[in-house]
């Protein structure tokens, strides 16, 4: 760049390239270069910005971005925390109402669970009367008085021995007939609590692993209490996850026990009635007037028989679902009380396989008199065996009632101490209490997290 030069008056000025001024020296003298000092105050002002600048990114860094995430992770955690709070008192009460259905039936003077019955021969039987007509239109005249004279002595039997069969419901230990047994009306109520349960369980048990999700990828920037303070979910969750798997099983544990009551009655009655049935059919057997008649109605007794097996058929395979329950799913403290249902369904089922193969053995006995009286070779030999089917059948009926009566009796009487050993011995159950205190605590902790981040006048 060429140097420029200003004029005063007749005499020129030369600048410098800097824009110096050059002060001409008196003559005879050198050139001077004068220069102007620069202002301090743009470089004072750049040094504040830049330490304002790095003071803001460390505030920001270390003070109001750890407390925004405390904010945002609290509120997070917020809803899931108050559904497990929520879902844990539900838990609680469902066990306390099941504690109270499952013990109260114990207290009952009189506490069967299954519609049993000892009233399985119809009257008629019992009451069968000597009638000359008795297969008679059937019978040869030689052969008659014979038939006659077994036949009568038939029903002497039937009638002194087959009433103890026809005692009133009451005498018997564990009858009920009536139509809904208030029994049955506690184990309904009870399975509608073991759905309540487990409905409750599962939502505790998401709502928990919602909080374990969210507090195992915290944000990386975060006050130093902070993190031990919302970890703390770690000890919560061990003794949750304890208290709501017992609760679980035990919820599934009565819905099992629940479910096979309710249809086991259902399939006793439709039993009875099959059995009553044939009964009732077997009744008017031998006094049919012809072997014909006789032969039909012993072939709709043996269907009623059938339908009977059936249901008998139907009411093992429903006791063997509690059975199959694996030791892994039994609630704790449970084995003596288990092996006492398990035992009362077995006496059950065994009675009634009892009752309904005696009456097999008198209809299979009465359908060879009716075949060999259509051949015309019915032989005193014939009744005689046929008189000590029954003789013999009236006996081990009365033996299996006898000893159904008494086991039931016995089973009953250990039923109350072994219902309320099995709640009370179960220790798990008292840690509910522990838990709602746990996630009461656990809650309050993160209001107070919340409260104590909150930045006034910044949006969070």
């Amino acid at each position: 760049m060429q140097n420029t030069a200003t004029f005063q008056g007749n005499a020129v000025t030369p600048l410098t390239s800097e824009g110096s001024i050059i002060v001409a020296p008196p003559s005879g003298q050198p050139a001077k270069e004068e220069h102007k000092t620069k202002s301090p105050v743009p470089v004072v002002l750049a040094v504040l910005g830049a330490f304002v600048l790095i003071g803001g990114v460390c505030a920001y860094l270390f003070f109001i971005m750890p407390r925004q995430n405390t904010v945002r992770l609290v509120d997070q955690l917020k809803p899931h925390i108050s559904t497990l709070k929520t879902a844990t008192s539900e838990v609680v009460d469902n066990l306390n109402v099941m504690y109270s259905l499952a013990t109260e039936q114990e207290k009952a003077p009189t506490k069967p669970n299954l519609q049993t019955t000892g009233v399985l021969i119809h009257p008629d039987v019992a009451s069968l009367t000597n009638n000359a007509g008795i297969l008679g239109a059937a019978i040869s005249t030689g052969q008659k008085a014979i038939v006659e004279n077994g036949i009568r002595e038939i029903a002497k039997l039937l009638r002194a021995a087959m009433r103890s069969l026809l005692r009133a419901p009451s005498d018997i230990a564990g009858v009920s007939t009536p139509a809904e047994d208030p029994y049955l009306q506690t184990y309904r109520s009870l399975k509608t609590e073991t759905v309540k349960t487990t409905e409750s369980v599962s939502k505790a048990q998401a709502a928990l692993a919602q909080l374990v999700s969210i507090t195992e990828s915290l944000p990386r920037v975060l006050p130093a209490d902070v993190k031990g303070k919302i970890s703390s979910n770690s000890t919560l969750k061990i003794s949750a996850n304890g208290y709501f798997s017992e609760a679980n099983k035990i919820a599934q544990y009565y819905q099992i026990l629940s479910d096979t009551v309710i249809e086991m009655n259902t399939k006793i009655s439709s039993f009875k009635t099959a059995i009553a049935s044939a009964g009732a059919g077997f009744g008017t057997v031998l006094q049919s007037d012809n072997a014909v008649s006789a032969k039909t109605t012993l072939s709709q007794v043996q269907i009623f028989l059938d339908q009977g097996n059936k249901d008998m058929q139907d009411m093992m395979v429903l006791s063997q679902k509690l059975k199959s329950i694996s030791q892994e799913s039994l609630p704790m403290a449970s084995g003596d009380y288990h092996a006492h249902n398990i035992q009362v369904l077995q006496v059950a089922t065994t009675y009634f396989t009892t009752q309904s193969g005696i009456l097999q053995e008198l209809v299979t006995g009465a359908k060879s008199i009716v075949q060999k009286t259509e051949q015309n070779s019915l032989t005193p030999a014939d009744m005689t065996l046929f008189r000590n089917q029954i003789t013999i059948g009236v006996s081990q009926s009365a033996l299996s009632d006898a000893k159904f009566a008494s086991d039931l009796q016995s089973l009953q009487g250990e039923e109350g101490t072994l219902t309320i050993s099995f709640w009370q011995n179960n220790t798990r159950l008292g840690d509910g209490a522990k838990v709602t205190d746990a996630v009461s605590a656990y809650q309050t902790s993160l209001d107070k997290l919340r409260q104590d981040n909150v930045i006034k006048g910044l949006i969070q």
